[in-house]
């Protein structure tokens, strides 16, 4: 499920950047370092804006500049029995394994019920346009 959440994080900045556009730098580098992510229980999906960013200060001994940064996401957090789109890409005798984005996920055979009615028939995947075969159900 998606969900717009508020969050915090800390941005470093190295003093080759500081001047007058600091405050974009420092959005950049936190889409950069969190947009795609997993936070936890949930991926970071999206940065939708950032709300507060508060003045850098120095870190001793390094010359960086840190700065607190607010800024609302958009998050995904994949509950259990939730309903995803999934990309199968591994299929064996004992089920199947598919990925929804960052996650991968296994699916039992038995958990699939009663999808093959012929116990010879064998699901094979193929890269590309779909295969038919004549008496193929």
């Amino acid at each position: 499920m998606f969900f717009l959440k508020n969050m915090e994080r800390r941005v470093t900045l190295h003093p080759s950047y500081f001047g007058r556009n600091m405050h974009d730098l420092v959005t950049s580098k936190l889409l950069k370092d969190v947009e795609g992510t997993f936070a936890g229980s949930y991926y970071v999906i999206s940065i939708m804006d950032t709300f507060d960013i508060s003045e850098g200060k120095i870190l001793p001994g390094s010359g960086l500049a840190e700065f607190n940064v607010g800024y609302r996401a958009v998050v995904w957090r994949p509950f259990k029995g939730e309903t995803v789109d999934a990309v199968v890409y591994s299929v064996n005798h004992q089920g199947f394994f598919a990925q929804a984005g960052p996650l991968r996920l296994f699916v039992s055979a038995h958990g699939c019920g009663k999808l093959y009615t012929d116990p010879e028939e064998v699901c094979v995947y193929h890269p590309g346009p779909p295969v038919f075969h004549e008496g193929q159900k």
